[in-house]
């Protein structure tokens, strides 16, 4: 099954539609996007009568060949957000895709998210958004930055950086700031990484 079939079947499965029913949708729509194309003028009316008839004269593999086009210039945006939203609903439906799409998110952001973030780039509803976040903070991918749950911090992804700490006190210093002692207590400094 090529690219477009696969997500032609699970537009069908999300939909609870057979797959060749979704296909005749798309079919019908292409149909529009042309005719409306070729006369920005006509009226709704006029489209839709238009429709049957063309789809009418086609036979066999020709509805099969109209349905395999979708990809082209003619749907663009309109099979672009059709298929985003297929992608939305599947992750929605399955915690293992969610999971990866929060982590890759969390990259993206390099290892910072908010709940609201979360919502906003991944479309998801703010319950599902948290919970997503919560279970990763279960699993020990992350963690919580502040009491109210309003950041969670992805410690794989974040920047890290030398530091000079303090053998005694262990105040943490920039390695340029100071030289083999703690200006604090004068203790050793050993080479560390922080975050």
């Amino acid at each position: 099954m090529g690219g477009g079939e696969a997500v032609l079947g699970l537009g069908a499965a999300v939909c609870g539609l057979g797959f060749l029913a979704v296909a005749v949708a798309v079919a019908v729509v292409a149909v529009l996007i042309r005719r409306a194309a070729r006369r920005a003028a006509s009226t709704a009316a006029e489209l839709v009568g238009s429709v049957g008839v063309e789809l009418a004269g086609q036979a066999g593999g020709a509805l099969e060949g109209a349905v395999r086009r979708i990809g082209q210039e003619e749907l663009g945006r309109g099979w672009r957000a059709f298929r985003k939203q297929l992608e939305l609903e599947a992750l929605r439906r399955d915690p293992e895709q969610l999971h990866r799409a929060v982590l890759k998110l969390a990259q993206r952001e390099e290892g910072r998210l908010s709940p609201q973030h979360v919502v906003t780039e991944l479309e998801l509803d703010d319950r599902t958004a948290r919970d997503a976040l919560e279970r990763l903070r279960q699993e020990g991918k992350c963690r919580l930055e502040d009491e109210d749950a309003s950041l969670y911090v992805f410690p794989a992804f974040l920047e890290r950086r030398p530091v000079k700490v303090c053998d005694y006190c262990d105040s943490v210093y920039e390695p340029d700031e100071v030289q083999g002692t703690c200006p604090g207590c004068g203790a050793p400094l050993h080479d560390a990484v922080t975050v």
